[in-house]
């Protein structure tokens, strides 16, 4: 898989939301033998009529969690790690090479190979195994356990990311959000994992957006410092936009923005729906989170790694519009560097475009940053 499927594991972590990945699980070391617990299955008060068995909600330690489900034959088999966004963003890459690994033996058990650096308790009667990613106390925890499949593999995958996302206090997702915002990646024997990632403050609500100033992770106001490029107009803050910019050839423009959101707002942090957003704006249909980080690549803007996209629209009709745009977090916000307009103008200026991302610095206020000007 390319690296940008990585990558955006990571950005999904720092951004909170739920996207796509995958990657080869090359490294690490094989795992065979495990002593199988007998299954044991605890019904959660007054469960829904219709849904799978669920588990009591235990007491969940952080506010992300990546959950894995791999239906086989009767069973389900559940993956899953919860900690902090700091805790379990450096373990990204491999939680995604461990779900890659997994294989099935003749009697239906589970095997994987075991990221360097983690390790390994045996399981007891809840659980089938628990993992320890990386060392120390504040070291998250990956349980495996399996339970009965008793309702068809859908609505029984969807009723328990809902039973999660319960645990995270989040409100329960829908079959249409559910597809968008999971990934399907194919196991060894024609298995196949069902891949969440979980983000408890998708539950905050609807922020009025940032219009004069974004907060950083201490709460001050972050300054937003560039170098605009030669021959582009600069014309500064603009209402909610932190800078304003745009090239002219004749008749035809193309615009920049940058804009910050605070990250709790929904759908603000989620790369999937903006990324779609910007590919409607321009008549292009809407792509699959692994389309989508496929054809993105990543790049670092203030040293933080951020998705960037290039799109272009599909048809004569549109033919002369053109997005380019990148997303981080910085603090408690979401930024966004945006260029749209003509295509032949944007193809025209897609070094400047980069160099300009490059250029981007985010100090707290009153602190000068390095290495930029305020773009006057």
């Amino acid at each position: 898989m390319p690296g940008s499927f990585r990558f955006s594991m990571v950005v999904l972590f720092g951004v909170a939301v739920v996207a796509s990945w995958g990657c080869s699980g090359e490294e690490g070391i094989d795992r065979y033998t495990v002593p199988k617990p007998k299954p044991v299955q605890a019904v959660a008060p007054g469960p829904m009529p219709g849904h799978p068995p669920m588990m009591r909600a235990p007491q969940v330690g952080g506010d992300r969690m990546f959950g894995a489900i791999v239906l086989r034959g009767d069973s389900a088999w559940f993956f899953k790690a919860t900690g902090s966004r700091d805790t379990l963003a450096p373990h990204a890459e491999k939680l995604i090479d461990f779900v890659k690994s997994i294989k099935f033996r003749e009697d239906g058990t589970p095997s994987w190979s075991l990221p360097e650096g983690w390790t390994e308790k045996p399981g007891d009667q809840f659980r089938y195994a628990t993992l320890v990613l990386g060392v120390g106390a504040s070291a998250p925890e990956f349980s495996v356990s399996a339970l009965p499949k008793n309702d068809e593999d859908g609505p029984y995958i969807l009723a328990n990311v809902n039973r999660w996302r319960g645990q995270l206090k989040l409100p329960p997702t829908d079959a249409q959000r559910f597809e968008r915002e999971s990934l399907r990646i194919p196991l060894a024997d024609d298995n196949t994992a069902t891949v969440v990632v979980l983000a408890a403050e998708e539950a905050a609500g609807a922020t009025p957006p940032a219009a004069d100033v974004a907060s950083g992770a201490s709460g001050k106001p972050l300054a937003l410092k560039y170098e605009a490029p030669q021959g582009w107009t600069d014309d500064g803050a603009k209402g909610e936009r932190k800078a304003s910019l745009s090239v002219v050839e004749r008749d035809r423009k193309i615009d920049i923005a940058v804009t910050s959101f605070p990250a709790s707002a929904p759908e603000i942090a989620n790369p999937i729906s903006n990324v779609n957003r910007w590919r409607g704006q321009i008549g292009l249909a809407a792509a699959s989170p692994e389309e989508i980080v496929a054809d993105g690549e990543e790049v670092e803007i203030d040293g933080r790694r951020s998705l960037y996209v290039e799109l272009y629209a599909p048809d004569e009709a549109n033919a002369e519009k053109a997005t380019f745009a990148a997303m981080f977090r910085a603090g408690d916000d979401v930024w966004f560097v945006k260029l749209s307009g003509d295509g032949a103008i944007a193809k025209g200026q897609r070094d400047a475009f980069k160099k300009f991302l490059s250029s981007i610095r985010l100090k707290a206020a009153g602190e000068e940053p390095k290495g930029a000007s305020d773009g006057k």
